[in-house]
């Protein structure tokens, strides 16, 4: 049960230069300056896709991973193209290739 009402509480906000990531029990702040890009990730359980933002440093390792809904990704997705580049992958979950969107194919 608890499980279940820490995965509805999960939300995030801009405060200033930061993202902070709320959660059930304990608060997150990730300096935007800390990021390097961002991808986006649609996960489906049970035939229901729930969208999430990931966020990576400059060496490409994940640091977070936020819900967005579908109806506010145009706007996630615009803010975060405009101070950050889009993470592709041209792997697959298990085994990531990782690139900057902007950079060639290797």
């Amino acid at each position: 049960m608890v499980f279940g009402i820490a995965m509805q509480y999960v939300r995030w906000s801009i405060e200033g230069e930061n993202i902070v990531y709320h959660r059930l029990f304990k608060r997150k702040s990730i300096p935007i300056s800390d990021l390097a890009g961002f991808g986006q990730i649609i996960i489906s359980v049970m035939v229901i896709p729930f969208q999430h933002l990931d966020l990576y440093d400059h060496k490409l390792n994940h640091i977070a991973r936020l819900p967005v809904s579908l109806k506010d990704w145009p706007k996630a997705e615009a803010w975060f193209a405009e101070r950050l580049r889009y993470v592709v992958n041209d792997g697959s979950h298990i085994l990531p290739k990782l690139r900057f969107a902007d950079t060639p194919k290797n």
